[in-house]
Parts: structure tokens; C-alpha cells; sequence
């Protein structure tokens, strides 16, 4: 069984879908033929045969049948039934673009399925994306806080989108996305300076006082890719101390002390772009 806000699905043994209660937007399957929306009576949905998997947000409703298809129906006032064409749908539409679905689920005006398609789960998200409750990485598409059809989603942790760079070498991406340069603290505006990097065949400078980072290309799960640094942050003007891209300060030719405490008022490591890495060094963070 599955709850919208207002209305209500159910699958039998005989994996017949059932729906109840409001119908205003048509989440029900059906139009009625009484003068009232809604109907407190369960009726099949008509059209609809197999299914193995069910899901309701708040004026929507989502079935999985057994092929794989996943269907909506319901409101589409904010792409939430993943079909890029906004008012009521009284009868259930293939959502396309993803196939062999095993698992859906919504919420008030977003949805989320997994599937098998590829061979591996994949999973994917929509609708109201106001609050980057889609998962897509943005809280938009197309210019609008929606996502009007389905968004793969990539998971990966903030620190395993973290990567450390310091003056060159090479890495291995561990996500798809893109690759924005940081200066590696709290504090975007203490800082002055910038380091110069050339990451695939290309130079390019990452300001110091930047905190949006500098995007250098696109990067592939399982990559390998090379880079080389230099320049420098000056991280404490009054004092002048000033670090390279490994985050080792020039003068001592230590790692700079990355400890947040009263008196090292200059940086807190743990509200860092990437906090595992070393402070006021050169990262990158896949987008």
C-alpha cells in the first residue's frame, strides 16, 4: 500500500493496482461520473495489469509493472510525474527515458525510481527540485527549480568528490562531473594570492578569494588525470604568511597549521571545501 496526502493505492495478489479517496487532480486513474472529486470506494485502475511496485505523492501517483515500465498519473505541476507537460493526467503514462524499473517512490511533489537498466542500479529523480530534492547535484533545470523528467543520480560522498592536488601529480576521479580548482579553506576573503594550474594541456588560474572554485574540465568515474601547480596564498596578511599549493608555508616549509582554536582564528578545517585534505592547498571537488 502506498499514502498520498489525500488518496490511496494498493496492489492485490493478482497484482491488480487500486486507488481511493481524492480525486481532484485526477490521482485516482479514473474521471468520476458523481458531482463530487473524490471517492471513497476502491476501484482498479483501468489500463493497468502486473504490478509488482506502487507509490504516492501528494496529488500523484506512480505503478511499476512486472516489464519494467514505470507509469504516473495524477498532478504535473512541477514535473513530478517525470513527463515534461504540466497539468492533470487521468490516466496512467509511461514515463520515459528509464526502463527495467524495479522500485519507486515520491514524495509531496518529487519521485525517485531504481533500476536495473545497464545491468547495475541506477537510480534516478524529479519534480520539485526547489530544495535540491531531486539529488541531481543542482536545485534547477532548464532555469527553473524543477526537474521536469528523470535525473540519474551519482553517489558518491562529499569527501570522495574531494580530491587533493598540491603542486602535481595525478588522480583518479572517483564520480562523473566536473572538476572546479579551490583554494582549501573557510575563508575566501582573508585570502589573497592564486595558484597556476594546467590540468589536461590547458593553464588556468585559481584565485585565491574565488569560493565558487574554477571549473578545468570534465571528469570520468575511474580516470586517470595529470596536473601541475604553482603560485601561492598568502592565508594571514598581517603577518604575512603565505603557503603553496601543498599547503606548506614558505618560510617554515611546514604543513600549515590547519587546528581551529582561539588562537588560530584564521581558518576552521572542519567548514573547509574538502576538510580531509590539507588547509589552504590546492583541491578539487567533482560537481
Amino acid at each position: 500500500m502506498a499514502a498520498g496526502s489525500y488518496h490511496a493505492i494498493a496492489i492485490t495478489a493478482d497484482k491488480t493496482c487500486w486507488t481511493w479517496g481524492d480525486n481532484y487532480y485526477q490521482q485516482l486513474g479514473r474521471s468520476l461520473t458523481n458531482s463530487s472529486s473524490f471517492d471513497p470506494q476502491p476501484t482498479p485502475v483501468a489500463g493497468l495489469s502486473n504490478v509488482v511496485a506502487i507509490a504516492a505523492g501528494d496529488p500523484s501517483s506512480f505503478a511499476v509493472t512486472s516489464n519494467g515500465w514505470l507509469y504516473a498519473w495524477g498532478l504535473n505541476g512541477v514535473g513530478e510525474l517525470g513527463i515534461s507537460g504540466w497539468g492533470a493526467y487521468p490516466t496512467p503514462t509511461q514515463v520515459s527515458g528509464i526502463s527495467n524499473v524495479v522500485l519507486v517512490t515520491a514524495g509531496g511533489a518529487h519521485a525517485m525510481a531504481m533500476t536495473t537498466q545497464g545491468g547495475t542500479n541506477q537510480y534516478y529523480g524529479w519534480g520539485a527540485n526547489d530544495y535540491g530534492q531531486v539529488g541531481n547535484g543542482t536545485n534547477s533545470n532548464n532555469g527553473s527549480n524543477e526537474q521536469d523528467t528523470p535525473a540519474q543520480l551519482q553517489f558518491c560522498t562529499r569527501c570522495l568528490r574531494c580530491v587533493q592536488l598540491g603542486t602535481g601529480g595525478s588522480f583518479t576521479a572517483q564520480c562523473n562531473g566536473t572538476l572546479y580548482l579551490y583554494f582549501n579553506t573557510d575563508d575566501f576573503g582573508a585570502c589573497t594570492g592564486q595558484y597556476n594550474v594546467t590540468f589536461g594541456g590547458q593553464a588556468t588560474n585559481v584565485p585565491a578569494n574565488l569560493d565558487c572554485g574554477v571549473a578545468v574540465g570534465t571528469v570520468t568515474n575511474g580516470g586517470v588525470y595529470s596536473y601541475t601547480a604553482s603560485g601561492f596564498c598568502t592565508y594571514n596578511t598581517a603577518s604575512g604568511l603565505q603557503s603553496d599549493p601543498n599547503g606548506v608555508d614558505f618560510t617554515s616549509g611546514t604543513p600549515v597549521d590547519c587546528s581551529s582554536s582561539p588562537f588560530n582564528n584564521y581558518l576552521d578545517k572542519t567548514n573547509s571545501v574538502c576538510p580531509m585534505w590539507q588547509c589552504f592547498s590546492l583541491v578539487g571537488r567533482i560537481q
